[in-house]
């Protein structure tokens, strides 16, 4: 795979594997739950860092790596999200990361303002303590699920672990990918639908007065970010582009029959009928049908 420098299986890069092996269980759950590390010496944890733990603080331009243990600590103590970058001497898609992306005045703007930044070596880094107990940088790393490098691991601000990316990514993508866990998606939904969303409202974007990108929106709001009256209004669009959009009528019944006024239930579930009314597994195939078409 381009952009990948593999170990002994493939990642793919839409999939979270939990399937971690049994000699890792446990450091997989601690990884999880998160803890704060005490605090240690900014003196000393500098030292570590150019000279034992062989982090590089200025590849990537002005960016500011740190040590896992300081980096952790920080990101706590400041509300930041933590990028930890998995990479190793040998790996060549891990320069052309440094070289090409970590480099980018756009990803540098992003990441210092919404991150606290760790390089992790798994082969050459000392151990990595985590919620009271320590470990060997490799076998850290095989329970945050890398595989093969690089690799980006994320951390929530309260220090919870969310996800690993596998693979280069060019400065496009990885701004992205910035933005799925800087405007906090991940808790809603996984990256590849993330993704796909994202290509879904460039369509949109470029072609408003489409219904059915319309409704795909208008879904997307509703069923995924939870923001009803952003959904009512891609949904009415969707009629006035197209007046017999049953699935859009459909949708907007089921909204208002959640609400408490029954007079506006009464009207969608009356519009809704007269247009062939559809249940929620009628309206799901009708965006799968329309994502395929589109995409």
């Amino acid at each position: 795979m381009s952009g990948f420098c593999h170990l002994n299986y493939i990642w793919e890069i839409f999939s979270v594997l939990f399937e971690s092996k049994t000699a890792y269980l446990h450091l997989t759950v601690k990884i999880y739950k998160g803890l704060k590390l005490k605090k240690s010496n900014i003196f000393l944890t500098v030292l570590i860092s150019l000279f034992f733990l062989n982090i590089n603080v200025s590849a990537g331009g002005n960016l500011k790596w740190h040590s896992f243990k300081d980096g952790y600590e920080k990101s706590i103590k400041e509300k930041k999200l933590l990028l930890v970058d998995f990479y190793t001497d040998w790996c060549h898609w891990c320069k052309v990361m440094d070289e090409k992306t970590y480099s980018n005045e756009k990803i540098i703007k992003e990441l210092n303002k919404n991150f606290i930044l760790v390089k992790l070596n798994p082969e050459k880094d000392g151990p990595v303590t985590f919620q009271g107990e320590t470990y060997s940088a490799a076998d850290f790393a095989r329970a945050a699920q890398v595989s093969g490098y690089p690799a980006t691991g994320f951390f929530s601000r309260s220090g919870d672990f969310i996800n690993t990316i596998a693979g280069f990514q060019d400065p496009d993508k990885f701004s992205l990918l910035l933005q799925y866990f800087i405007n906090d998606h991940y808790m809603k939904f996984g990256y590849g639908d993330f993704q796909l969303f994202k290509a879904l409202e460039n369509k949109y974007i470029a072609d408003p007065k489409n219904a059915d990108l319309n409704f795909i929106m208008g879904y997307f709001y509703e069923n995924i970010f939870e923001k009803t009256s952003e959904a009512k209004k891609y949904y009415l669009k969707t009629i006035e582009l197209s007046p017999k959009y049953s699935e859009a009528y459909s949708s907007l019944y089921l909204i208002s029959k959640k609400g408490k006024d029954k007079a506006e239930t009464d009207k969608w579930y009356k519009k809704a009928n007269s247009n062939k009314i559809k249940n929620q597994d009628q309206i799901l195939a009708k965006l799968k049908e329309v994502i395929k078409l589109y995409l």
